[in-house]
């Protein structure tokens, strides 16, 4: 058999680092004189130096699968059989691409089936089976010579055993469901008693038949429920079908108003902003509920501790600083730090304290905090007896729903009721 070898020593966007010193070295074990001994015609070819120059992972990772693609191509018009040693799983897209395959068997340990809406670490290679499915990345892979996203039906995932929760765990989708509906009934100028009967409807779909068709399976759960999630998101039915109904939160703020050239805040999903880059699959456009507040905040609270308590300091304060909430390690270093969780604290402090009020408020429109995940959490707990319980309240707006006067009154209102109860 005429073989091309066809490598690609490339791992997160740098050349022959890491994992992409491993095409060289399984050359340098004998591969290409064990199959000549086999009997077989072995062509060594490398697809070269690739990318923007900087490493950078993304631009670099999709330029590997371009020149993947064109070598793949190249043999097999030449009547060879292609075989790509590569450095990371992402470059299996190039082989696709290359090859016009319309079906994959994926053997790995992970699925890689992770999107940027649901990484929690946002690993490329972590995504890959996901770019070779469509799920994501489509524009960078639409660049891919001959690319065309294989259909999930005509995939095999083999031997997985160490994947994600947000590649298979169903709850994620069914606590942002209503949230998605909030804000659609919004911007149809729902309100008030209207709107609470409208989203518990929506609420009851959501942990019961929704959860159930997604437990049936990615693809069964899709073909279930895409039209009803279609109807409550008021996203396009292809979109919902091509996600197997399970709408990732940045998604549906790019989608909702695309055809008004808007994204939506996250904070409060009623308001939207123009979107700075249509053409892209990320979510790339400032937010016009933090990225608008900030400034404001921030020089609020430097002229109240300057005027008012006194604190004067050449120190900067900065809201919400950057530079140190990206040092948060989410668990991907060896710490597995991962993220806070509060209730088992919120329990023992109850215990101890059984007049201990607690309140939690949440805006119906609010998309990063979704207002149904603590209501779901507060109904794990048990109840303990002789403690206050849990008060949980929704209102009308965002994640800062006190930025609107009637949730802002309302909020002021649940406060006293707190203080009154605890006193």
């Amino acid at each position: 058999m005429k073989l091309s070898l066809v490598t690609a020593p490339y791992d997160s966007g740098h050349r022959d680092a890491g994992f992409g010193r491993g095409p060289a070295a399984i050359l340098a074990a004998g591969l290409t004189d064990e199959l000549a001994r086999a009997g077989h015609e072995v062509l060594v070819e490398d697809i070269g130096a690739v990318g923007d120059g900087q490493g950078r992972e993304i631009a670099t990772g999709f330029a590997v699968c371009a020149a993947v693609a064109e070598k793949v191509s190249t043999a097999l018009e030449a009547g060879r059989f292609p075989v790509v040693l590569a450095g990371n799983c992402l470059t299996v897209t190039g082989a696709v691409a290359g090859e016009r395959a319309d079906s994959i068997v994926w053997f790995d340990q992970h699925g890689d089936l992770n999107t940027p809406e649901t990484s929690g670490y946002g690993f490329l290679d972590g995504m890959a089976l996901a770019v070779v499915l469509g799920q994501c990345w489509r524009p960078m892979a639409g660049r891919i010579p001959g690319f065309r996203p294989v259909d999930p039906q005509r995939c095999l995932l083999a031997d997985a055993r160490d994947l994600d929760p947000d590649e298979f765990e169903p709850l994620q989708w069914a606590l942002d469901l209503p949230s998605f509906a909030a804000v659609k009934l919004a911007s149809e100028g729902v309100t008030g008693p209207q709107l609470r009967e409208r989203l518990a409807e929506v609420e009851r779909y959501a942990l019961g038949d929704y959860m159930t068709a997604l437990l049936s399976g990615l693809e069964e759960g899709g073909r279930r429920a895409s039209g009803r999630v279609a109807e409550i998101t008021g996203l396009p039915l292809d979109l919902v079908r091509q996600n197997f109904a399970r709408i990732p939160i940045t998604m549906f703020a790019r989608e909702f108003s695309r055809a008004n050239g808007k994204t939506l805040s996250l904070y409060d999903g009623v308001i939207g902003t123009a979107d700075i880059a249509p053409q892209n699959s990320r979510l790339e456009t400032p937010d016009p509920v933090l990225d608008r507040s900030v400034p404001v905040l921030t020089s609020a609270f430097v002229s109240y501790a300057r005027d008012e308590l006194n604190f004067r300091t050449d120190m900067s304060y900065w809201l919400l600083n950057r530079e140190i909430s990206g040092k948060w390690d989410y668990g991907t270093s060896q710490a597995r730090q991962g993220y806070a969780g509060a209730m088992s604290g919120l329990q023992r402090a109850r215990s101890l304290n059984p007049q201990l009020g607690v309140l939690i408020v949440h805006g119906y429109t609010d998309l990063v905090t979704p207002y149904m995940a603590s209501r779901y959490l507060v109904g794990q707990l048990p109840s303990l007896p002789g403690a206050a319980p849990i008060r949980l309240e929704e209102l009308e707006g965002g994640h800062m729903m006190y930025l609107r006067p009637d949730s802002r009154k309302a909020l002021k209102a649940a406060a006293a009721g707190l203080y009154e109860v605890t006193q």
